[in-house]
């Protein structure tokens, strides 16, 4: 399981920055929609890229990646 933190995440939606953290790798990219679900990661290819605001709402219920 990758550590993303938290407050990092909190941190770019609150600042409404469009960034998506990889699930996979922790890899963050720009230009990512807030309610984005299983978007392909730039770093590692795979699905597993998450808008800010739908991975707090995982971490949120605790969910391992």
């Amino acid at each position: 399981m990758i550590n993303i933190d938290f407050e990092e995440v909190f941190d770019s939606l609150a600042r409404d920055l469009n960034e998506g953290f990889c699930v996979n790798c922790g890899h963050s990219s720009m230009g990512v929609e807030p309610d984005a679900k299983e978007n392909r990661c730039d770093a590692c290819g795979g699905f597993t890229l998450y808008g800010a605001e739908v991975l707090l709402i995982l971490m949120d219920g605790e969910v391992d990646f």
